[in-house]
């Protein structure tokens, strides 16, 4: 990825008046940040919702040893001492 950053920096830099090569590089590390972030945001989104629709699922091969309530009690960090060992 660092590779194609580089060439995508350079290619843009001759087309740019001198004192823009600042904005042009910023803008470009703004943006991959930008989408950087909305990306992880859509994935974990749909992540989330297809894991939910297969815990609930009645061919969850888990069958009731994974629900819900038990996966919000292990992000509940006052609740993790009630979790059985197993």
């Amino acid at each position: 990825m660092a590779a194609i950053e580089m060439t995508i920096i350079s290619t843009a830099m001759p087309s740019i008046v001198g004192e823009m090569g600042g904005f042009t590089t910023a803008s470009n590390m703004f943006m991959r940040l930008l989408g950087s972030s909305v990306g992880a945001a859509l994935l974990g989104g749909i992540l989330n919702f297809r894991f939910k629709r297969f815990v609930l699922s009645s061919d969850n091969p888990l069958g009731n040893a994974v629900s819900i309530n038990s996966i919000n009690q292990v992000l509940d960090s006052s609740k993790t001492h009630q979790i059985p060992a197993v």
